[in-house]
């Protein structure tokens, strides 16, 4: 085996990307214990095609390739507990979270969750329906009864409403870590 497939390198290229890659999975599953189990299983996954890895190469895009097809058969034999968004919803979401910075993906992802929990049941719907489908605003608004400049104007409000909502919960955890870090 080659110095760069043994153990000791795919334990450091890993950790290297830990964040990101569960962030990744977390925002394809919102549980985080689901998440936790798919990354511990899409590590085992990934450490026994290690081999197939070519040194050098997107390992992010490698490793969410695999957990991709992780979290799809989970949600698949899973769909007991919670109604989940739709997987081109929850692919957009992922595909968001991929491109946040490592040291701030973990808060943010935490916070849009709760956020969107925190949401009226009509609000959820809207942005499922608008994001998570491949119809337009417009076939949204007909579909609803709605005019298309009212589903534009319901989605502006949410996304704000989510930003503060996300904003406040990331300087609530920073107040937070900067009070415990003074102690």
């Amino acid at each position: 085996m080659s110095d760069f497939h043994s153990h000791d390198a795919f334990v450091e290229i890993l950790s290297r990307h830990r964040g990101q890659l569960f962030g990744y999975i977390h925002a394809l599953v919102r549980r985080l214990d689901d998440a936790e189990d798919i990354y511990q299983d899409t590590a085992l996954v990934m450490w026994s095609k290690f081999r197939e890895y070519e040194s050098g190469t997107n390992f992010l895009g490698w490793a969410c390739a695999i957990a991709r097809f992780r979290a799809a058969n989970f949600l698949k034999s899973e769909r007991r507990r919670r109604k989940h968004f739709s997987q081109a919803l929850q692919e957009k979401l992922a595909a968001l979270q991929a491109s946040v910075h490592p040291s701030d993906a973990g808060l943010q992802q935490e916070a849009l969750i709760d956020c969107m929990e925190r949401l009226p049941e009509s609000d959820r719907q809207l942005v499922e329906l608008c994001y998570g489908s491949h119809e337009s605003f417009r076939q949204v608004a007909e579909r609803l009864g709605r005019s298309p400049q009212s589903v534009y104007d319901a989605l502006s409000r949410i996304r704000r409403v989510l930003f503060e909502c996300i904003d406040r919960a990331v300087a609530r955890e920073e107040r937070l870590r900067n009070t415990e870090g003074r102690r």
